[in-house]
């Protein structure tokens, strides 16, 4: 959506407006692990707990020993990429987990 902004004269009188572009928002890429955590559904992370798979559990204490989750950086990517890989999530769902908010 494009604003508009008044262009004034010397004396304050508005002589005309301009397009402007919105101010766009910073993407946010770090997230607590809480906000991380609540990326998934509950069903995933049943599904994930109930698991025998060590490496999702590393995961999961991974996450919840850092002090934020940045979902550009490879190592998170490579991990949500690595529960598609083992069924835990559809990629659909991997592109939702890693999308910034």
């Amino acid at each position: 959506m494009t604003n508009y902004v008044d262009v004034l004269d010397s004396d304050g009188n508005v002589v005309g407006t301009v397009a402007q572009d919105p101010i766009k928002e910073p993407e946010v890429t770090r997230l607590t692990p809480h906000e991380f955590r609540s990326r998934f559904t509950t069903a995933e992370k049943v599904a994930m707990y109930d698991s025998n798979n060590t490496m999702i559990k590393v995961f999961w204490d991974d996450v919840q020993s850092a002090d934020y989750i940045d979902i550009d950086s490879q190592i998170i990517i490579d991990w949500v990429n690595h529960l598609v890989s083992e069924g835990f999530i559809t990629s659909g769902r991997a592109t939702e987990v890693l999308h910034p908010s």
